[in-house]
């Protein structure tokens, strides 16, 4: 024992003396002594802590009329009053802060309050009870200010109260935990103020009996893009307004309730575990709504004989759907006996109904007949509004959500004449078709950015561009009307060439333009006969000069055209031995070709007059001998 003590004592001036007696009781003493005093120094650092702590605690006045911000050195900020942001007073939350609440007090906001963490500095709100009146700052997404929570972790106070009320008119929060809260947000909205909601990348569960509001609103004046939330443990969802719903998940609530007053995105979600299951209600009263519920997952939704998976309903036929599209939707498990879709809504015409489209979703089944068991609609009771398409069934679950997102079907087009050019500038990648339907009864479906397409007829035309995955089901749409005509009006035309074979023949040369196959002909060769032929042969009874005119009329094209030119042979040439000339209609492609045939629009001959030495030129393709005849203006060769 003495020896372990010596070998680890300091090497004093007296230490040879531990191992006497006195000295060995001295040493250990001493020992003791200096673990105390060790002790006493980690006891006195440690008060000295938390007496630092207790020092940076801030508690909040009950009326802030200075512009603030909140750090970490004066943390925690502890508000035991009922407290108020005056009207134009900032307060600024810092990353790391914590606000505490406490004697059920709350913040109310007629300024500004602005909570910013970040993914390693998050902010704390404990008991929080946070009014945003109508006169606080709302939230700029272009200043990054107003009324905004980001990156905080908020618990509420339990049953009955809010953790944040949001009377102004737009609200940013993401990327916060919200627990215990009977309210997480509250939204209120008038039907004359607009309010905004973008609700992203949260946790928001109920209190500790899954109880609760994760989002409460009312109102029909509310925007709200809610995306990319998990939503657990609680009671209900209650979404009103225009509704962008889309990538949550939905686990273990009653149910998600959509009140549609606008238009509705709500697609790519999980639905699990929710007794009453997701349940949309159309009130849009005066204007038509769109709604677009696809690629959802429903799983062990429902309950009874009263709640099915899915229920659309439309309690008055005042309200107006425009579209509805309820596709490539997994309706897996049902959790009770009702449904797995129900339709809902007084029909004010019982001798027809609205068709709604829920192709391209899968049902668990691969038979049409036992898939219409699961929908209750029209075909049920004929006072209900709509009858459910359940065509195109899927034979797998769906997983599209995974897929890159759907490509746009939008598409520009130009036109030149009856020949129109479409154009898409989103490449299409892999796993998506495109299918044109030009709207006269031709259509394309290979997958070409750009597509050329000519009109056989002027008119007016409804151009359809679909965008489907392999699959088979839709993606996206657009239709467009366009109207096409004739670039250029038509424009009658022919010219002269002679037969070196026979010297009384003439060839016309036809080579109007603006001509189709719907172009009518009417000859009229100056002598009192006329043809309605395309290609007439006409025999002049004698020489002389006439006057030759063409016609030509296209009803599609809505053109006519008149050309005339006098033709004929001059009694005092070598060409005027017989009586008589022929003259023969053809069309200028079917002879620029031909080596028998001499063209005098392509001869020359210079100078004209000429005392005797002439030049002759002879534009032509054709190659070999040629023979060529030139005749005075007195018909000598």
């Amino acid at each position: 024992m003495i020896q372990k003590i010596n070998e680890k004592a300091p090497k004093w001036s007296f230490f040879h003396l531990y191992t006497q007696p006195f000295y060995r009781e001295l040493r250990i003493y001493y020992y003791i002594y200096n673990i105390i005093m060790k002790l006493n120094y980690i006891v006195l650092l440690l008060a000295i802590t938390l007496s630092s702590a207790v020092f940076g605690q801030t508690t909040v006045p009950a009326l802030i009329t200075s512009n603030q911000t909140w750090t970490v050195s004066g943390s925690p900020y502890l508000i035991d009053k009922n407290t108020y942001i005056d009207s134009g007073i900032s307060v600024i939350v810092s990353p790391g802060v914590d606000i505490i609440f406490s004697n059920n007090a709350g913040l109310k906001v007629d300024g500004e309050f602005l909570a910013a963490g970040t993914a390693s500095s998050r902010i704390s709100i404990s008991n929080a009870q946070i009014e945003l009146s109508a006169k606080s700052m709302a939230y700029n997404d272009s200043l990054q200010r107003g009324a905004l929570f980001q990156y905080c972790d908020i618990t509420g106070t339990g049953s009955g109260s809010r953790a944040i009320t949001v009377y102004t008119s737009a609200i940013r929060v993401d990327h916060c935990n919200f627990s215990d809260m009977y309210y997480g947000i509250y939204m209120a909205g008038s039907s004359s103020t607009p309010r905004f909601a973008t609700i992203t990348n949260n946790d928001m569960r109920g209190d500790a009996s899954n109880y609760g509001y994760p989002i409460y609103t009312s109102g029909t004046n509310i925007t709200m893009i809610v995306e990319n939330n998990y939503f657990h443990d609680a009671y209900y969802l209650y979404l009103y307004g225009t509704i962008q719903f889309n990538e949550n998940k939905v686990y273990n609530l009653r149910a998600v309730n959509f009140y549609h007053y606008g238009n509705a995105s709500i697609t790519c979600n999980k639905f699990m575990n929710m007794s009453n299951g997701v349940q949309l209600s159309v009130y849009a009263y005066g204007i038509i709504v769109n709604i677009d519920f696809s690629n959802n997952t429903l799983d062990y939704c429902g309950s009874t004989a009263y709640y099915p998976m899915f229920k659309l309903s439309r309690p008055s036929s005042t309200y107006l759907i425009g579209s509805f599209k309820a596709n490539n939707n997994n309706f897996l498990t049902n959790g009770g006996t009702a449904a797995k879709v129900e339709i809902s809504g007084s029909n004010g015409t019982p001798t027809n109904s609205d068709t709604l489209n829920f192709r391209y979703n899968y049902w668990g089944v691969t038979n049409s007949s036992t898939i219409a068991t699961y929908i209750t609609d029209y075909t049920d009771n004929i006072m209900i509004f709509g009858t459910v398409d359940h065509s195109l069934f899927l034979s797998a679950p769906d997983s599209s959500c995974g897929a890159p997102p759907c490509p746009s079907a939008d598409f520009v087009y130009s036109s030149d004449g009856r020949t129109v050019t479409f154009s898409r500038t989103e490449s299409l990648p892999s796993g998506y078709n495109m299918d044109w339907n030009f709207g006269d009864g031709i259509g394309h479906n290979e997958n070409d950015s750009t597509i050329s397409h000519t009109y056989a007829q002027n008119g007016t035309y409804v151009v359809c561009l679909e965008i489907y995955r392999d699959n088979g089901s839709i993606c996206d749409t657009k239709c467009d009307t366009i109207s096409v005509s004739a670039s250029s009006t038509c424009q009658a035309s022919f010219y002269y060439a002679t037969d070196t074979s026979n010297l009384y023949n003439l060839y016309v040369i036809n080579n109007s333009t603006g001509t189709s196959s719907n172009t009518q002909y009417s000859w009229s060769f100056g002598d009192g006969s006329t043809s309605n032929q395309q290609h007439p042969t006409h025999e002049y009874d004698s020489f002389g000069l006439y006057s030759l005119c063409l016609t030509i009329y296209d009803s599609a094209a809505g053109c006519s055209s008149t050309y005339c030119d006098s033709v004929g042979l001059d009694s005092n040439g070598i060409m005027l031995k017989r009586e008589g000339f022929t003259i023969t209609v053809l069309d200028e492609k079917d002879i620029l070709s031909a080596p028998t045939f001499s063209l005098n629009a392509n001869v020359k001959l210079f100078p004209n007059p000429s005392t005797g030495l002439v030049k002759l030129n002879i534009n032509t393709s054709e190659r070999g001998q040629l023979l060529t005849t030139v005749l005075t203006n007195v018909g000598q060769q």
